[in-house]
């Protein structure tokens, strides 16, 4: 009894997918197997999962990927060199303020109220009284 043809896979096709980080599913849908049929090639070839294959042939891509960053930051691209400067070499654009101090001086302002009689600005309108809080 002989059951139907064993389906081939193209190899090369499925490391370039994998450098291209698609998922084992999306791989599977392009070659037209199944999951379970991918996996199971993928073991035939010697690894113990489509994971490890996966992981073996994804990181090829990253290389690729960070060869050309590496390339565009050297040829002068401004976002690329701030993309590696801040991911490669713990690089920031933001600006920290050290706020351990413990002798600050702060301005103090104290108000008297008198509630036997208005105050004297009591007439001033909202800008008014803004305007002479800030002169303080």
């Amino acid at each position: 009894m002989t059951g139907r043809p064993k389906i081939k896979l193209d190899l090369a096709v499925v490391k370039k997918l994998c450098q291209l980080h698609c998922t084992g599913e999306e791989i599977a849908s392009v070659l037209d197997v199944s999951y379970d049929t991918l996996e199971r090639r993928i073991k035939e070839l010697g690894y113990n999962s489509f994971a490890e294959f996966f992981a073996r042939f994804s990181a090829e891509g990253k290389i690729s990927i960070r060869r050309k960053q590496f390339e565009l930051a050297m040829q002068g691209n401004v976002h690329m060199l701030k993309q590696l400067g801040t991911s490669w070499l713990g690089q920031s654009d933001k600006q920290q303020i050290d706020m351990t101090t413990k002798n600050v001086t702060r301005p103090v302002i104290k108000f008297v109220v008198n509630f036997d009689k208005p105050p004297a600005n009591a007439d001033l309108s909202a800008d008014e009284i803004d305007k002479t809080l800030d002169e303080l």
